[in-house]
């Protein structure tokens, strides 16, 4: 069976205290493997080296046949024509996955949703058919009927595939899963649900070793100051029968001399005993990952009174290339409404939170915002410049927070020390969430209206966890981007803005 992709002894650092990347090897044969790992762990810097985005420090990687990189983010300035091949079967495919079958190769793909950009790669995937998939995120953005889609190519795929994803039904479909976490790489064959019940064995396997490595150690201790304690007891009686000269001085300096060799043999077997228990609590302790204080991405009072018009639409229209995206859309936003923004891929959701937002105008129609009104909007692109970083981000949207305070919130983010300053295009797409989310919610006055466009992609279940929380406790308004039914059920949305789109599959 050839090996599409071989890597050996790779490291890389981007600035933090020890390397992200650490001697690490894998090889890719025609199989379905999943990576999986939590946010910052190093997954998508991976991929990036596996597919020569990035140089390591050390290590090679040695790659045979053709190769298809489905990246997190879509890099800036990219095209249409980056993307697709010249395929005289190229108008065809379009259409069979609802894009319009004359998009020119000179289109910026920023230009298009998120959603239209992925059904562009799985264009892609079908015109090219190369040997080996390198999938970071496929899932995020992509409707329900684009998420079928992918599912199926993953489904049926017989080549080599290397998938990144926190999407439990797409992971089910691989073969091997590989784990990245502090501890280094490992791999486990048997599929998704039979890493997790081996994960969970062993996680708690690992703590009853903790646990019983720690009950010796506190043993071996104990013992230890027992002993002490009975040495100078018999030290003391010693003292006092020499101080009576009840015993001959010769028979009472051999009395002395055996029981100071019998305490110091009990003293060095008592801290070899400390030493080895000691040992096998560094060992038991070396199988768990190293704790990390909790998320915490809780947003301050809005104080949104309840029933204030916040924000109201009427009569908007908008057309983009050509094509009509929605007509005389009206609706009115009041404190504390959590309203769903719904529609298939390309329908125009994340164009009319521009428009909310005041970064385009539409066609027709109105928007009146009220008076000082306080707005924040998570963008799905997670745009940034070549220089930002966490806190440049964080600075820039909260520019009368002191510094301290700014690095409270960021650490609370999950952006602690040198972390808050690595710049964003070298983050995975869930630490850059995690980053705009922070430079959004993280001051002290919170937003009184949350415009949030895919807010859950990227972030693993600790994120999703914190995030949920936050928004569940959060007092003001929001309209909601998702395509994930879950979450938006979750997040408890009473009201929906639904733009009917294209029909997709």
């Amino acid at each position: 069976m050839p090996h599409w992709l071989v890597a050996e002894g790779l490291c890389f650092t981007h600035g933090a205290d020890r390397p992200l990347i650490d001697a690490l090897s894998l090889s890719i044969a025609d199989e379905r493997v999943a990576l999986l790992g939590g946010n910052g762990v190093g997954k998508t810097t991976l991929l990036n080296l596996l597919t020569g985005v990035i140089q390591p420090a050390r290590g090679h990687v040695a790659r045979r046949g053709r190769h298809f990189h489905w990246p997190q983010l879509t890099q800036p300035g990219q095209v249409v024509g980056d993307l697709l091949p010249d395929d005289p079967g190229r108008a065809a495919a379009l259409a069979r996955l609802h894009l319009p079958p004359d998009l020119p190769d000179a289109l910026p793909l920023d230009r298009l949703s998120g959603g239209q950009v992925a059904r562009l790669r799985l264009v892609a995937i079908r015109l090219m058919r190369p040997d080996l998939l390198i999938l970071d995120e496929p899932g995020n953005d992509l409707d329900e009927g684009g998420r079928a889609l992918l599912s199926d190519l993953i489904r049926g795929w017989r080549g080599g595939l290397l998938l990144v994803s926190h999407e439990a039904g797409l992971l089910s479909l691989t073969d091997r899963i590989l784990e990245l976490s502090p501890l280094g790489l490992r791999s486990h064959g048997g599929g998704y649900q039979g890493w997790l019940a081996a994960s969970e064995a062993e996680r708690q396997a690992a703590e009853r070793a903790l646990a019983d490595a720690g009950k010796q150690a506190r043993l071996a201790r104990e013992t230890a100051r027992e002993e002490a304690a009975r040495a100078a007891r018999r030290a003391r009686t010693g003292k006092q029968e020499r101080a009576r000269g009840s015993n001959a001085p010769i028979l009472m300096g051999m009395r002395r001399d055996n029981a100071e060799r019998a305490a110091s043999a009990r003293r060095i077997k008592g801290e070899r005993q400390i030493q080895a228990a000691s040992m096998a609590l560094d060992h038991a302790r070396d199988r768990l990952p190293p704790p990390l204080p909790p998320l915490d991405m809780a947003i301050g009072a809005s104080a949104v009174p309840a029933g204030r018009v916040l924000l109201r639409a009427e009569g908007l229209c908008l057309s983009r290339g050509g094509r009509e995206l929605w007509r005389d859309l009206c609706f009115t936003i009041t404190g504390p409404a959590r309203i769903a923004l719904t529609g298939p891929n390309g329908a125009g959701k994340s164009s009319l939170l521009d428009c909310l937002t005041g970064c385009l105008a539409a066609d027709a129609g109105s928007i009146t915002r009220a008076p000082g009104l306080r707005l924040a909007r998570l963008d799905q692109r997670l745009a940034a410049a070549s220089d930002d970083t966490p806190l440049s981000l964080s600075r820039a949207a909260q520019p009368q927070q002191s510094e301290g305070a700014i690095r409270a919130s960021l650490a609370r983010f999950g952006f602690r020390a040198g972390a808050a300053l690595v710049p964003l295009r070298l983050l995975s797409g869930g630490m850059r969430v995690r980053a705009h989310l922070c430079a959004a919610l993280g001051g002290p006055v919170a937003p009184q209206l949350l415009l949030l466009d895919e807010p859950a992609n990227h972030l693993d279940l600790e994120g999703r966890g914190a995030l949920l929380e936050a928004l569940n406790a959060y007092d003001g308004a929001l309209i909601l981007v998702s395509h994930d039914r879950d979450f938006r059920h979750a997040v408890n949305t009473d009201q929906e803005i639904a733009i009917p789109g294209q029909n997709h599959r």
